[in-house]
C-alpha cells in the first residue's frame, strides 16, 4: 500500500512502503519509540515503557519487556514476515511466559536486572526512567512499581507479537487463543514508510477485539484496615499504626510535610513537599516481606538527612548499604521494635530536616 503526502496541498507525492531489514532494526525501533505498540487502543490514556531489550530467560532472550501506567507486563517478540520462522512466534512468546512463571520467577533478581541493565544504557536509576518517561512523581513510580510487583509474582503477563506484516493464520490464531483462555495476545503489524530524512509508522492492532469467555484475573484491591488487622493478627501495634496513619489521611494529625498513600499492597508514610527530595515510610501487607517491618526509602538528596534521624531517634533500625540511586532503601525497623510514640517522632523529625 502506498501513502500520498503533499505541503498545504500541493506537491502530492506517492510513498510506496518499505520493510525493516533486520528484526535487530526493528527491535531497536520500538525500544527507542514504544507508542508504536498501541496498547493505548486496548486502554485510554495508557503510556508504555520498554524496561529491557533482550531479557534473557531459561527459554533464551525475550525480545523486549514493557510495562504500562497499569503496572501490566508485556512480553514482545518481533519477527519479519521473510522469516521462515513466524509461525512459531506465538508459542515462542508464550514459551518465555512460561519461563519467567517456573525457572526464573525471581523478583529481587528480575528487579536487579533490570536496574543493572538501566544504569548501564541510560546512566540512571530505574525509578529515575519511569519517571521521566512516563511522566510520574515519586509515589505513582513506587505504586506502579508495585503493581508490577503483583503482575510478575503471579504470573500475569501479556503478550504483544509485533511484525511488519500479519497473515490471516496468525490473526486468526490470536483470536481463538484471547477467546477460549485467560491469555492476551496482542498482535501489532507495522506499515513502514521513509521519506527524506522522515519516517512514517503506521500501527495496526489485532487481537483486542476478540470477547473473553472466560473470566480473567482481576488485579489486587487495595488492602483494607480489616485486611491489615487480620495479616498483623490482630496486634495493639498494627492497630495504633493504623490509627496514626488514618488520623494523618483525615487530617485529625497534622504533621507539615507529611501525606499518605495506599498501594495493593503497602501503607505508606511520604515526608517531603518537594518533588525528587522525598522520604516514604512503607509497611507491606504481607508481615514477612523482606523481613518484615516498616521500610525507609528516600531520594538521593535526602538520603543522609534520613540516615542521621535514624541513628539519632531509631538506634535498633537495620540501615543497609547506601546505593546512589534516584530512590534507595535505606533501612529496616523490626516490627516487633516498632513504636508508634517514636514513629509520629521520626515523621516530625524527618519533615523538619527536609522541608
Amino acid at each position: 500500500m502506498a501513502i500520498i503526502i503533499s505541503k498545504s496541498g500541493k506537491k502530492a507525492e506517492r510513498i510506496n512502503q518499505s520493510r525493516f531489514d533486520k528484526e535487530d532494526t526493528l527491535q531497536q525501533y520500538i525500544y527507542e519509540n514504544p507508542s508504536v505498540i498501541p496498547i493505548y487502543d486496548i486502554k485510554d490514556d495508557i503510556r508504555t515503557l520498554i524496561i529491557a531489550r533482550e531479557y534473557q530467560t531459561g527459554s533464551g532472550p525475550i525480545d523486549a519487556l514493557a510495562i504500562d501506567t497499569d503496572g501490566d507486563i508485556y512480553i514482545i517478540e518481533t519477527k519479519l514476515y521473510k522469516n521462515t520462522d513466524k509461525r512459531r512466534v506465538i508459542t515462542q512468546a508464550v514459551d518465555y511466559g512460561a519461563s519467567l512463571w517456573k525457572n526464573d520467577n525471581d523478583w529481587e533478581e528480575f528487579a536487579n536486572k533490570i536496574e543493572q541493565a538501566t544504569q548501564k544504557q541510560f546512566n540512571q536509576s530505574l525509578f529515575e526512567r519511569i519517571q521521566d518517561e512516563l511522566g510520574l512523581d515519586v509515589a505513582d513510580a513506587q505504586q506502579l512499581w508495585d503493581s508490577v510487583r503483583l503482575n510478575f509474582d503471579s504470573s500475569n503477563f501479556k503478550f504483544v507479537i509485533l511484525m511488519d506484516s500479519l497473515d490471516d493464520r496468525l490473526k486468526d490464531l490470536i483470536s481463538y487463543f484471547n477467546e477460549n483462555s485467560q491469555f492476551d495476545i496482542y498482535a501489532v503489524e507495522l506499515d513502514y514508510y521513509k521519506y527524506d530524512d522522515l519516517e512514517i509508522v503506521i500501527p495496526k492492532l489485532f487481537g483486542a477485539e476478540a470477547k473473553k469467555k472466560v473470566v480473567s484475573t482481576s488485579k489486587a484491591p487495595i488492602p483494607t484496615d480489616d485486611d491489615f488487622l487480620s495479616a498483623y493478627k490482630n496486634s495493639k501495634v498494627i492497630k495504633e499504626y493504623l490509627e496514626l496513619y488514618n488520623n494523618i489521611s483525615n487530617g485529625k494529625i497534622v504533621i507539615p510535610g507529611v501525606s499518605t498513600k495506599r498501594t495493593p499492597k503497602f501503607l505508606i508514610f511520604y515526608i517531603g513537599q518537594h518533588q525528587d527530595h522525598k522520604v516514604s515510610i512503607q509497611l507491606c501487607i504481607d508481615p514477612e516481606y523482606e523481613g518484615g517491618g516498616p521500610q525507609f526509602w528516600a531520594d538521593a538528596p535526602v538520603a543522609k538527612a534520613l540516615e542521621q534521624v535514624l541513628i539519632e531517634t531509631l538506634p535498633n533500625a537495620e540501615l543497609l548499604p547506601y546505593r546512589d540511586t534516584a530512590f534507595a532503601k535505606l533501612a529496616k525497623w523490626k516490627w516487633g521494635d516498632v513504636n508508634i510514640k517514636t514513629l509520629q517522632d521520626i515523621l516530625k523529625d524527618i519533615a523538619k530536616k527536609i522541608a
